[in-house]
């Protein structure tokens, strides 16, 4: 083997040794690819990748271009992305990619879960979201624990208990507030879109007829309401029952669903449902890093997809 050949392969093992030395394959850009934005024709700039955290929010749906997309997400270690917060591990963001690419902003959402080991009930009302990837972001609003069709809500901040979960959809409330659900809350599906769609844990219209119809045709009324769905406004009732029978059959809705089991033990479901009210959508399809910090600003889990 001539000299030539051995220097050029002692240069080649010097720079792999130099390569590992400096973190290898273990460094973020060994499988970040070469640009964040790609060259599509001549004149154009290269946007490399950095790892540099996007700069936050100041209120309601924000944004920056400064921000980055840190292909560390995944780590546990979080200390790239400021201080830890105190639910770290508590409070996570669930590990499902397919709501944050919805591809309008009433469509785009992902679910936050407090874990059952939780000692105590957690205000997440002016807790954050922020991409890393392109510094947008919302802040969890108030909500209400029971809302009411057609009426103005007071607003209050919003509490979550141990074991449960928190869906954050980009856009609007159809109801104009976030709220929590209910065995009645399916009602509201019939008419207005949600994404991912409402529980149907209503009472059944038969359940209904059994328990709040007093009346000497009870038997026939419960008859008659077997063919009406779950959580639905009942809008051809058969003509062969009685007036009271049909008068109330006609009347069940989520507002008359809500006066009548609102105390119940059982009547709260354990879903909140949270709008960050943005008219866009706030989420990369790829490539995207999704922060999610306390009120005062630590950083409680980190979601990359």
């Amino acid at each position: 083997m001539s000299n030539n050949a051995l220097l050029f392969i002692g240069i080649l093992i010097f720079v792999f040794i130099l390569w590992v030395m400096t973190g290898g394959p273990a460094k973020p850009f060994a499988s970040a690819g070469p640009y964040v934005k790609p060259i599509d024709g001549p004149g154009e700039l290269a946007e490399p990748y950095e790892l540099k955290r996007g700069s936050g929010f100041t209120s309601g749906i924000t944004g920056n271009n400064s921000g980055f997309f840190d292909l560390g997400a995944q780590l546990e270690d979080l200390s790239s992305y400021g201080e830890t917060s105190e639910y770290r591990g508590v409070v996570s963001i669930t590990r499902n990619p397919s709501g944050p690419r919805g591809t309008t902003a009433s469509e785009e959402y992902l679910s936050i879960s407090v874990s059952r080991r939780a000692e105590a009930p957690i205000t997440m009302t002016g807790w954050k979201l922020e991409s890393m990837a392109s510094g947008v972001g919302g802040i969890i609003p108030g909500g209400v624990s029971i809302p009411r069709a057609g009426s103005v809500n007071t607003v209050s901040s919003i509490v979550v208990a141990p074991g449960e979960t928190v869906v954050v959809t980009t856009g609007r409330s159809p109801l104009g507030v976030s709220f929590r659900e209910s065995i009645c809350t399916g009602y509201l599906d019939e008419f207005q879109d949600f994404e991912p769609d409402l529980e149907d844990a209503c009472p059944t219209a038969r359940e209904e007829v059994l328990m709040r119809y007093d009346r000497s045709d009870k038997e026939d009324c419960a008859l008659a309401s077997w063919s009406i769905p779950r959580c639905t406004v009942p809008e051809n009732v058969q003509s062969d029952v009685s007036n009271s029978c049909e008068s109330f059959l006609e009347g069940l809705n989520y507002n008359s669903c809500v006066a009548a089991y609102q105390n119940d033990p059982e009547f709260s479901e354990r879903t909140w449902r949270v709008f960050l009210g943005g008219a866009r959508e706030l989420w990369r399809e790829n490539h995207e890093t999704i922060r999610l910090t306390d009120s005062a600003g630590k950083t409680v889990d980190v979601f990359a997809y």
